[in-house]
């Protein structure tokens, strides 16, 4: 059985938090961070068996569903220039500064513990969904062009042969940002998601690259 979720998100931003370090001393760091809500609308299919000449042939598909499923994600917040990445960390101290900022009323789960939570099926287009926060430190100040990586809304997967070896491939949704911005004042940043469109032929061609 192939599933999905339905995944929306507010805006990529970035806020200064307090962490606590190791010797329990506290340091102020920049984090980026993204809040999103994750529903599960059903629309499941798998493989329907119909009896020819007393055998199973499975030559079409049939939608399913089941009341609930569990999510596992994992975000990665990539640098499309050098190609580096940021796995998702887990920040306690960071959530409910963000959820007020982010006027956020409902639950808001972290990573590790959205995993735990049933995502119940709903077919209203108004339903609140479950309410999730990613979020990064130590992201490069440079970066502009910049890529969230979110894996575990399908249980969808490629599966090819290479010489003696089998690769599987996961499915992954990429968000791709620019950043038109520098190393001062971050926070004031606009982090702007898609492609922006310029008249100069030649800066549009760049960004495309990019």
């Amino acid at each position: 059985t192939i599933f999905c979720f339905e995944f929306s998100f507010k805006p990529l931003r970035q806020i200064y938090i307090d962490i606590p370090r190791p010797d329990g001393r506290m340091q102020r760091k920049l984090v980026w961070y993204m809040v999103y809500r994750v529903r599960y609308r059903g629309d499941d299919f798998r493989p329907a068996a119909d009896k020819i000449a007393g055998d199973n042939v499975y030559e079409r598909l049939e939608a399913v569903r089941k009341d609930k499923r569990k999510f596992f994600p994992m975000f990665l917040l990539r640098n499309q220039i050098s190609g580096r990445q940021y796995l998702d960390q887990i920040l306690p101290t960071a959530r409910e500064k963000i959820k007020v900022r982010e006027q956020i009323s409902a639950p808001l789960y972290n990573s590790v513990e959205i995993s735990r939570i049933d995502i119940p099926y709903s077919s209203d287009k108004s339903s609140s969904g479950v309410w999730g926060i990613a979020t990064w430190v130590d992201v490069d100040p440079e970066l502009d062009f910049v890529s969230v990586e979110v894996f575990g809304l399908t249980n969808a997967f490629e599966r090819s042969e290479d010489g003696d070896t089998t690769v599987f491939k996961q499915k992954a949704l990429q968000l791709n940002f620019y950043r038109p911005g520098d190393t001062m004042r971050q926070t004031d940043d606009l982090i702007r998601f898609g492609v922006p469109a310029f008249d100069d032929p030649k800066e549009q061609k760049y960004i495309l690259d990019q």
